[in-house]
């Protein structure tokens, strides 16, 4: 009976979920596509396990037929919610750059051998066995079934996890917790054969996914995928109390020259790709550690920590280059320029930290308006 309140438990989450989801434009990605796709197929998979649960023992010629076609549909079903799964967390990877590999291969042989033991266990009760008084119970080799299902689905994730050691912190938690929390279940599975938790996993994992993208939504622009100003200015808050005293801490404004004129000449959308374009720029110019946001319009930031100047001179040199590369290499009619200023932050000369950026952003408009200057002249 616990079990069927488990599985009840997890619709009522995973329900809850979709209803919170759909209203959202975002969902229309191919990553939250997926996150639908596991989100049902998982509903479904705890519905049909309930009514087998339920239904066991209830006696009539009816019932045993519905209960066999239950069960072939549970078992058949199985490895499609675990190949969903794959493919869910390969998205979360690989993003748009994703495409089906040669290893996806070996969950079609899965699922052909999946239907094939279904269809034996209806005589042979390998994966499952319903009695004469219509009691459901688990075949002999459903545990190892089970096991082989989600170790194919955890060869599918490592081998496809490439990018992982390149992704940054706040990204790879959720996945990691994706992971985790069937793989208790399978831990548990294997110790306590009677009983499945697997799926009452999934639904944890799926929450966990939730909460992270929710969060991921509150500090990160929608458009250019950098933190947003909301993020920026907490990050300005714990420079203070969290600031490592052997390190000078940088600041950086990046303003993008032009950009009422991209937009009056070429469109909003037009526009919308020039800040793309920068946001990646500047993403790729820093280090793995540094702190890159959009504060609003065309303004962008950059916070960074170092012992001397020459790593911010690095940063900027970088930028540089990279901003020249995509103008030769561009397919647009205009060019991309940026104006900048930085500074280090020093507790003595600045009484916040608001002052401190506000120095910076004057540094800024003072370079832009130079660069008018020069061409003027």
């Amino acid at each position: 009976m616990y079990e069927i309140q488990n599985n009840v438990l997890s619709i009522i989450i995973a329900l809850i979920l979709f209803f919170s989801l759909r209203i959202q434009v975002y969902r229309r990605d191919n990553v939250n596509k997926l996150f639908f796709y596991v989100l049902w197929a998982n509903i479904i998979i705890l519905a049909i396990e309930s009514i087998l649960l339920g239904l066991s023992g209830v006696g009539g010629h009816g019932v045993n037929i519905f209960l066999n076609i239950m069960a072939v549909l549970y078992f058949g079903f199985t490895p499609l919610v675990a190949f969903l799964c794959v493919l869910f967390l390969e998205f979360e990877i690989y993003k748009h750059d994703y495409e089906f590999k040669k290893r996806h291969i070996v969950f079609i042989a899965i699922s052909i051998a999946s239907i094939v033991l279904t269809i034996l266990s209806l005589q042979g009760h390998y994966l499952f066995e319903i009695t004469n008084d219509n009691v459901f119970l688990r075949g002999s080799i459903n545990t190892w079934y089970t096991a082989v299902i989600y170790g194919s689905a955890m060869v599918g994730f490592i081998l496809g996890s490439k990018r992982l050691r390149h992704m940054k912190h706040n990204d790879l938690t959720p996945l990691i917790l994706f992971v985790l929390s069937p793989t208790i279940a399978m831990v548990f599975l294997l110790f306590f054969q009677e009983s499945s938790l697997m799926w009452n996993a999934i639904t944890i994992s799926l929450l966990i996914s939730y909460i992270f993208a929710q969060i991921k939504i509150t500090n990160t622009d929608f458009l250019t995928g950098l933190f947003n100003r909301r993020e920026f200015e907490y990050q300005l808050q714990r420079i203070k109390n969290n600031s490592n005293k052997n390190e000078k801490i940088f600041g950086m404004i990046i303003d993008l020259d032009d950009f009422k004129e991209i937009n009056d000449e070429y469109g909003h959308n037009e526009g919308d790709y020039a800040l793309i374009e920068v946001g990646q720029i500047l993403k790729s110019s820093v280090r793995k550690q540094d702190f890159v946001s959009r504060i609003g319009g065309d303004e962008f930031a950059i916070l960074l920590s170092a012992k001397d100047e020459d790593v911010v001179e690095n940063v900027v040199c970088r930028i540089k280059a990279n901003l020249e590369e995509f103008n030769i290499n561009r397919s647009n009619k205009y060019d991309l320029k940026i104006s900048y200023g930085y500074d280090f932050y020093d507790e003595e000369t600045f009484d916040t930290v608001i002052d401190f950026f506000n120095h910076v952003d004057t540094k800024m408009y003072t370079h832009k308006h130079m660069e008018k200057n020069c061409k003027r002249a």
